[in-house]
């Protein structure tokens, strides 16, 4: 599958990833599994996360297709 420049990472039972705020990524599982993931945002990338909300805003994207699903 070309996916232009995007990289395939396959993890194995017991085994974990973490990936920084605003990493677009998409996530398949080849069979029935149990996933469990959170989402955080240190301090830091406060400032990321509020470019993006400003951007999503002026491009008109529909509140419930934004990267963050919350308002401040």
């Amino acid at each position: 599958m070309d996916c232009g420049g995007c990289i395939r990472i396959r993890l194995t039972a017991g085994q974990a990833m973490f990936m920084p705020a605003g990493m677009i990524h998409l996530v398949s599982t080849v069979k029935d599994s149990v996933v469990i993931g959170a989402n955080f945002m240190h301090r830091a990338q406060i400032p990321v996360a509020a470019k993006m909300i400003s951007q999503e805003i002026a491009e008109k994207v529909p509140a419930g297709a934004r990267f963050l699903a919350w308002t401040c």
